[in-house]
């Protein structure tokens, strides 16, 4: 009889080390999707023709972190066609605003890529066969900054309603100064900057998850004994009562 009573506590014991375990682990995955931004928040750009090519991209506030400086970067591929080659460079604008007031402008300067006629050929020469089997394309791409380390999401986002009941929309407006462009695709990148705790959390995560779940395990296994102690010292106060 005292050995199956040992072994029911010994199995409660692992019971209860597994669960702590499962709970350290949940507890540090919400803890970190909390705290630590999305490495990196792409969103794919659509432009409109009109006097000049127009786009406006909504923006997940969700996904943005609170008061974290992003890095935002445009990023399109286009025809290595003799209009592009034309246009040579061009101003791209963008706007970052949301229904509350909020506006954050930037203006840049880019160089569409310059390849010579004589390098243009050659290349298509050596590369014919993957042109004509349509693996490659005639293409070429840029990329270019548009904010530097920019806090893009203040403290109030997702937590202030409006009058209706909905959360504030945030959104960003790119005008490109050429109707003449042609683009195949472009994506906005936003990567967020981080330079604190949380950069060592990105940057070593095996490390800061085993560290930061022992912690939360310890926690809750301090917390478990010390419930188990004042219960198991009233119970058997109880029992010396009754036997009294």
């Amino acid at each position: 009889m005292a050995f199956l009573l040992k072994l029911f506590k010994a199995s409660m014991f692992l019971v209860a080390f597994c669960c702590l375990s499962v709970l350290s682990s949940v507890f540090y995955s919400v803890f970190y999707n909390l705290v630590i931004p999305s490495s990196l928040v792409t969103y794919n750009v659509h432009f409109e023709e009109v006097s000049n090519l127009k786009a406006t991209v909504p923006l997940d506030a969700s996904v943005l972190g609170k008061e974290i400086p992003y890095t935002v970067e445009l990023e399109w591929s286009f025809p290595t066609s003799e209009t592009n080659a034309q246009i040579g460079n061009l101003k791209v604008d963008l706007a970052v605003t949301d229904n509350r007031g909020f506006n954050e402008t930037t203006s840049k300067v880019v160089v569409l890529p310059y390849t010579s006629s004589y390098l243009k050929k050659l290349k298509v020469l050596a590369l014919a066969p993957l042109y004509i089997t349509n693996i490659l394309r005639e293409k070429d791409s840029a990329r270019v900054t548009l904010f530097q380390s920019k806090i893009l999401r203040p403290a109030y986002y997702g937590h202030v309603v409006n009058d209706y009941g909905s959360s504030k929309q945030v959104t960003a407006t790119l005008q490109v100064d050429s109707s003449k462009l042609e683009i195949y695709e472009a994506k906005l990148h936003f990567v967020p900057q981080i330079n604190d705790v949380r950069s060592f959390m990105y940057k070593h995560r095996i490390i800061s998850f085993f560290f930061l779940s022992s912690v939360f395990w310890l926690t809750s296994s301090g917390s478990m004994l010390v419930i188990y102690a004042v219960a198991y010292s009233r119970f058997r106060q109880t029992s010396m009562k009754k036997s009294v």
